[in-house]
């Protein structure tokens, strides 16, 4: 219901609402399948347990609030850490052939302690093809969004550790390595 009053709040009609919630309804059924058949440690996905009506997991700082909060309290080394950790995340998921499509750094991703995380389960593909076309549209420069507000040294190493370790070389690497 929430959701459904947001996007209404948008404009959004009521078809337009629909499909975007069949969408989500299919990205569920799929992502769950392949975080099944992935064999990825529940780990780097907050120890989800599935659940007859959805998922739960541990509770988990999102990517941009302990970005901003390093930052505030003038830990610029322990924010470019954090940073590292996320790519280290979505290089280690590679592993597994699984991949976040929305890059939505913000949000999708954050910490549990000192450890990076996958939030959002459910935005996710196993299909290296839309990988690699990501990749080389550099899709992630789109969602650093919460960086922005950051000092200048900050954006342009995110940008520069994103622009440098994601790339086609490394996916080919990694990816579905661990994969049963």
């Amino acid at each position: 219901k929430i959701s459904y009053n947001y996007l209404k709040k948008r404009g959004k009609s009521e078809e337009e609402i629909d499909k975007i919630t069949r969408k989500g309804f299919a990205d569920v059924k799929t992502s769950t399948k392949i975080i099944k058949k992935s064999e990825c440690p529940p780990e780097l996905l907050g120890n989800p347990v599935f659940l007859s009506k959805g998922v739960k997991q541990r509770r988990a700082v999102t990517f941009e609030s302990r970005i901003k909060n390093l930052i505030k309290i003038g830990k610029i080394n322990d924010a470019k850490k954090s940073i590292n950790k996320t790519v280290d995340l979505i290089l280690a998921l590679w592993t597994y052939g699984i991949h976040e499509y929305t890059y939505n750094l913000p949000a999708n991703y954050g910490f549990i302690g000192p450890r990076a995380i996958l939030i959002d389960l459910f935005e996710i593909t196993d299909n290296k093809d839309l990988v690699i076309k990501q990749i080389k549209k550099k899709k992630w420069r789109k969602s650093l969004s919460p960086i922005k507000g950051a000092p200048k040294s900050i954006q342009t190493y995110t940008i520069r550790q994103f622009d440098k370790r994601i790339n086609l070389s490394k996916l080919d690497q990694l990816w579905g390595i661990k994969r049963g």
